[in-house]
């Protein structure tokens, strides 16, 4: 019983850290279009400030990932959920 509520848990988790994935990205392409229009115009300065922001969002990135992959691992059912909901 404790396992079922866990992965609901993790299951509602899950969706949860998607989402901010699917934000932080969403914002990663965004600056980088920034930086593009940046470098066209030589504004040097502003590359250098929104590359550095791509890497913070990067690293933000990186570490909502780190939780998905320790909750698939604790409950592999959670993965097989999100795919056959997929279908």
């Amino acid at each position: 019983m404790a396992e079922d509520s866990g992965a609901a848990q993790a299951d509602v988790f899950l969706g949860r850290l998607r989402e901010e994935i699917e934000t932080v990205s969403q914002n990663i392409e965004s600056a980088q279009a920034l930086v593009s229009k940046a470098q066209r115009a030589g504004r040097r300065g502003l590359t250098e400030r929104l590359r550095a922001e791509v890497a913070v969002l990067r690293g933000e990135l990186y570490e909502a990932h780190c939780p998905v992959d320790a909750l698939v691992f604790r409950f592999p059912a959670v993965l097989a959920r999100e795919e056959s909901a997929l279908d």
